[in-house]
């Protein structure tokens, strides 16, 4: 929380304070009025320019963070929180910095209890899965499957089962955009 407070950015949910009391540690936050990202997503698919607004919106979060050396881990669609503006714009928070670690170089996955890994399946890079040392690329992976799943309102690496998933994210397939979206630009579609 000490190292989210220092980041101050319009896309990324500010903390103002860190304390504990008799129920134990608590964050004050920046209360987000808005929808979670799978929420907007639910109600209709993204259009060419309200993606480019949220990659400009995303981006810009990311780079802030790893400005800082920290790496979120967790990005996924109830992280990110959408603001409708007054002048019908909208503005991306990215939030839940709970997994994030501050890390100048690649570090160890988190293992949670029971020798879990830490992690929305759906929107996790391989590294994670594999146990790998994380960075900032690991967040770029994850962005890039908040990207796909904005425009197709699928997840880019699916399957039944767990053991599916991250196979589909090993290996690398997907289900081409082109054959959910063929209405989005192949200048588009190959840059995600």
């Amino acid at each position: 929380a000490h190292l989210l407070s220092a980041l101050q950015h319009p896309n990324v949910v500010s903390v103002y304070d860190v304390g504990t009391d008799s129920d134990g540690v608590f964050v004050v936050m920046e209360l987000v009025d808005g929808e979670t990202f799978d929420q907007v997503v639910d109600r209709g698919l993204l259009t060419e320019d309200d993606f480019a607004e949220m990659v400009s919106q995303t981006m810009e979060a990311l780079i802030a963070a790893q400005d800082k050396a920290l790496v979120h881990r967790d990005i996924k669609p109830t992280n990110l929180m959408v603001k409708w503006l007054p002048s019908g714009k909208f503005q991306f928070k990215l939030l839940d910095f709970g997994l994030a670690e501050f890390s100048p170089k690649p570090s160890q996955q988190t293992i949670g209890l029971n020798d879990a890994i830490l992690g929305s399946i759906h929107f996790m890079a391989p590294e994670q899965f594999e146990r790998l040392p994380l960075d900032g690329r690991t967040d770029r992976d994850a962005i890039g499957c908040m990207y796909c799943y904005g425009l197709t309102g699928r997840y880019p690496f699916d399957g039944d089962t767990a053991a599916e998933v991250m196979a589909a994210h090993l290996s690398h397939r997907l289900t081409p955009m082109e054959e959910i979206r063929p209405d989005i630009s192949k200048r588009v579609r190959d840059w995600v």
